[in-house]
């Protein structure tokens, strides 16, 4: 499944697959995180570009693998 769009947290693209989900952030326009931060530019150290989360496992999306499962990520 893929799905892209631009809400008040700034335009994203995100595939899920499987117990898989990838978020890409654009860099075009302000990031804004729609549970947390108010601050409209986010640092990319807490926020970075990619996201990964297995959803069977981390079904609260707390725990961004995409650096440690770079197969994934790349596929």
């Amino acid at each position: 499944m893929f799905w892209e769009g631009y809400q008040f947290f700034g335009f994203h693209q995100v595939v899920r697959k499987g117990n898989w989900k990838l978020i890409r952030w654009t860099k075009q326009g302000r990031r804004r995180h729609p549970l947390g931060e108010v601050d409209p530019v986010l640092p990319l150290d807490k926020y970075p570009m990619l996201e990964l989360y297995n959803l069977a496992e981390d079904h609260r999306e707390e725990h961004n693998l995409a650096d440690k499962e770079t197969a994934v990520t790349d596929e």
